[in-house]
């Protein structure tokens, strides 16, 4: 099922690509078809990133990975290094901190679902 990102941030998205082995319409297109429902609220928090940022994208590797899972590695102006991590078939599972640390979009456990 697609899971469209709206007009407006789909173009600031393509206007801040700055390059790397990930094109900016690939990108797109593993955000918009190739992610875990899970996934949607991170999603939408690096999709307001990238449309904000200036951005370049490295191709999907596993090398430098504490757990050796494949991964795209995006690196936004003003912020670290966000890995979209991917499972055997090729869906974003996990968008999180290059550290590993913090996954993007995580709310606190006490907000109610839907808030």
């Amino acid at each position: 099922m697609a899971h469209l990102i709206n007009g407006p941030t789909r173009e600031g998205i393509r206007r801040n690509y700055a390059g790397g082995a990930l094109s900016c319409n690939q990108l797109l297109d593993l955000l918009e078809f190739k992610v875990q429902y899970r996934c949607l609220r991170a999603r939408n928090v690096l999709a307001n990133i990238l449309a904000n940022y200036r951005h370049r994208n490295l191709r999907a590797h596993n090398e430098n990975s504490r757990d050796r899972t494949r991964h795209y590695t995006i690196y936004a102006s003003g912020h670290r290094g966000i890995h979209l991590r991917l499972d055997a078939n090729r869906t974003i599972f996990r968008i999180e901190t290059e550290d590993g640390k913090r996954d993007l979009g995580t709310v606190a456990p006490w907000i109610p679902p839907g808030a």
